[in-house]
This record gives structure tokens, sequence and C-alpha cells, in this order.
């Protein structure tokens, strides 16, 4: 049981941290992520957007000029928000209980966890500053 435990884990950190895809089109992400299942929609301002579908998570990415610039990471339960929780306190820099920020090749991605009290919901909401 501990194995699975931790491979689970392992299998979270390792999705988790490569879900954010800022910067790349959606043909990149559909390729990148093959396996998964997607939906391309419009956002109610208009915005393309693309829906990937995992077993733990549901993930848009917003696009402006073919480029993601906005990933918002909808976690399947409270067990997945811990976990994601957990890398980014690990592997970003920790603003505060719900925010952390990335610094890479000149830009600051900052990735801030909120709650929609309407659909009893979490969400990673990510985007360059």
């Amino acid at each position: 049981m501990k194995k699975l435990l931790l491979f689970a884990m392992l299998f979270i950190t390792i999705a988790a941290s490569g879900q954010i895809r800022l910067g790349y089109t959606p043909s990149e992400i559909k390729y990148e992520f093959s396996k998964y299942t997607f939906e391309n929609d419009v956002a109610d301002d208009g915005t393309p957007m693309l829906l990937m579908k995992t077993n733990y998570a549901y993930i848009y990415y917003y696009f402006i000029d073919n480029k993601c610039v906005q990933t918002v990471i909808f976690p399947k339960n409270d067990y997945v928000v811990q976990n994601f929780v957990q890398i980014f306190n690990e592997s970003y820099v920790i603003v505060d209980d719900t925010e952390w920020k990335y610094y890479s090749n000149g830009k600051i991605m900052s990735v801030t966890l909120k709650y929609f009290d309407k659909e009893d919901q979490f969400a990673f909401v990510a985007y360059i500053i």
C-alpha cells in the first residue's frame, strides 16, 4: 500500500509540475499530452481555450494570438489540491499560503490558489506577470 501511495504522489508530482504550459500553442500542448482527451472551446469573453481532462484534474488553457497566456487547473478532490500545494511549496517561491512565483527566462509566472464558492471548487490559476 505504501508503494502505491508513493507511486501516486510521484505521478501527481510529475504531472502537476508539467501541466502549466504558458507560451505554448494548442498544437504543442496536444502533442505533448497526446494520451489525454482535449476539447476546444471559447470562454465567455471570446478567448479561445483548450480543456485537457486527466484522472486527477481538469486543465484549461487560454490563448491569445495562439499562445497560452493562462492555465487554470481544477483538481478533482482535496487530496490532489494538497499535492499541488506541496509541489508548488517545494518548487516555487512561496508568496503566501495561496500564491507562488516561478522565475525563468526573464519572465515571472504567478500561481494562485482560488476557491469558487458557487462551484464549491478549488482552482490553481497560472499566468505570466
